[in-house]
């Protein structure tokens, strides 16, 4: 729960003490219990927050890094590490890599955003983790990166698709945003992990990990659809995109950004659904105080992929700063 609002002087800060003290709602506490009451943290990441306001390096392996991975955390990373060794190194990856270049997609952004290549071969990947005997045949169920038989089979989940990683806050990979690279459109264009114990769409953001650390320095983090929108971004040198990865804003991801920062872009499409969506987000965002919220609208029924391709590194970034200047353009109930 937040601290709340108040009208009176009732909220006192010792600052020999290092202490807080809320007389109206009897919370008082560090800095850390102020940020775990304010921003909804855990322990471990009012740390990191504390030290980020405070320009701090925290020591290598703290939090999250320093807990041994779990089976399926380990699995994704293998799994992730495996697709990319197939799409940029094997003849088997030729026409994925083939197909990703088309798409405008560089060997430095698939390296950045671990993009690779399931074949399409039903047990390439599971025979792989099972060659490594570290999983257990439970592990492999339960991980979401494979289908069973009614027989009790077991076969690869992804296939002929080109594998975008989803990971979570600490940049480890938990599912796959797999998209068709066939002309077959008997086959679904994307294809999402399940819903496993490591992954739940709906309290995650494609590249949050990275986009905070680029927050510090750009002020501000934007919010796109989809993660090819954060990728056109990232290539015009917005390294401050996320993503909601095709779902509708949920109040966890609100959470999530207000912990990084107060100051939201919304860039959506600029086609009808796309403006409906930021309406829908920007009643989220206002149901969380301390946020400095931003829409850009784009021109001619453009998506952000779109409009990125259409115009020149330079003149993108200076497009946003000037529209970020000018506070740019708020919905209103």
């Amino acid at each position: 729960m937040s601290l709340p609002p108040r009208k009176t002087p009732s909220f006192t800060v010792s600052e020999g003490k290092q202490f807080f003290k809320c007389f109206g709602c009897g919370k008082g506490g560090n800095v850390f219990k102020f940020l775990m009451y304010q921003d909804h943290l855990t322990f471990p990441e009012s740390v990191k927050k504390a030290a980020e306001l405070a320009h701090l390096q925290m020591p290598e392996g703290y939090g999250e890094a320093a807990k041994p991975l779990s089976p399926l955390k380990k699995m994704y990373r293998q799994a992730t590490e495996f697709y990319q060794h197939i799409l940029l190194t094997t003849k088997v990856g030729e026409r994925a890599l083939e197909y990703a270049r088309k798409r405008e997609l560089t060997d430095d952004l698939l390296k950045h955003f671990k993009v690779g290549y399931a074949p399409d071969d039903d047990k390439i990947l599971l025979t792989y983790l099972q060659q490594k005997k570290e999983y257990t045949d439970n592990d492999l169920r339960e991980s979401g990166l494979f289908i069973e038989s009614q027989d009790g089979q077991l076969f690869d989940r992804f296939r002929d698709r080109l594998m975008f990683p989803l990971g979570d806050e600490s940049g480890y990979t938990v599912g796959f945003s797999g998209r068709r690279i066939s002309n077959d459109k008997t086959i679904a264009k994307y294809m999402n992990s399940p819903e496993t114990k490591i992954f739940n769409k709906s309290k995650l953001l494609f590249h949050f990990a990275e986009a905070k650390k680029a927050a510090r320095s750009e002020k501000h983090l934007i919010l796109y659809e989809g993660y090819m929108d954060v990728i056109a971004a990232y290539k015009a040198g917005i390294q401050s995109g996320v993503a909601s990865m095709g779902t509708s804003l949920t109040t966890e991801q609100v959470y999530m950004l207000r912990r990084i920062t107060p100051n939201i872009l919304v860039n959506y499409d600029g086609d009808p659904p796309g403006i409906h969506a930021a309406e829908r987000a920007t009643k989220l965002f206002g149901q969380v105080q301390g946020f400095n919220l931003g829409i850009i609208v784009l021109p001619e029924n453009l998506d952000p992929d779109e409009y990125v391709k259409n115009m020149e590194k330079k003149s993108t970034v200076q497009k946003l700063q000037v529209l970020l200047v000018q506070q740019i353009f708020y919905l209103k109930d």
